[in-house]
């Protein structure tokens, strides 16, 4: 199961819940996965979360990136983009 702070860590793309096979992991309100009892520790959720399996990355290399998300919930539920390409 996955064990981090969500409202800091998630980047809310939902995969955990696409890949549990248990229907054990919803999303709340704010696109935040919510892991109920169903839950038995399989480990699917880990394999496929972005943050746990982020690579480490040499910083000069990379240089710019961008990150953004649209402020209509609704929106952002209903897009794989976060919204951004609605």
């Amino acid at each position: 199961m996955i064990d981090f702070d969500f409202s800091i860590n998630c980047y809310s793309c939902s995969a955990c819940q696409t890949v549990c096979a248990r229907n054990a992991i919803a999303m709340s309100d704010n696109c935040l996965p919510i892991v109920s009892d169903l839950c038995v520790n399989c480990g699917q959720c880990e394999r496929v979360c972005p943050h746990i399996n982020a690579k480490q990355y040499d910083k000069n290399i990379l240089g710019n990136g961008y990150v953004a998300r649209n402020v209509n919930v609704d929106i952002r539920k209903q897009s794989s983009s976060g919204g951004i390409f609605k």
